[in-house]
């Protein structure tokens, strides 16, 4: 209890309610102790925004690049409209450059 008592709860009761659920579901010895708890608090927490900085600095060269393009990628979590406003560059370059480098996600 005190676990949830010192935890913001921004919003609603909703997002109590679903890490209670997500809390019972991987309670897999029937008692939700303080490492499941942990667990599911933390599937809540919004996933850090990559850093603008790093790539703001970059000249339009640099930007082109395959590992910057694939660092992009990864930092938005394979997102490629976030990943081309990251960059600073229209999505449709950003298109161009993955079928350039023959980027694509591989699952496994």
């Amino acid at each position: 209890m005190r676990m949830l008592e010192g935890e913001p709860w921004p919003g609603n009761v909703r997002s109590l309610a679903s890490v209670i659920e997500n809390a019972v579901f991987r309670a897999t010895k029937g008692t939700i102790d303080e490492e499941v708890l942990s667990q599911a608090l933390d599937r809540r927490a919004p996933r850090k925004a990559p850093a603008r900085e790093e790539f703001s600095v970059l000249s339009s060269e640099e930007r082109k690049s395959e590992a910057v393009v694939r660092r992009a990628l990864e930092a938005c979590d394979w997102n490629g409209a976030a990943a081309a406003d990251l960059l600073g560059i229209p999505l449709r370059t950003f298109r161009r450059y993955l079928s350039k480098y023959n980027i694509r996600k591989r699952f496994g």
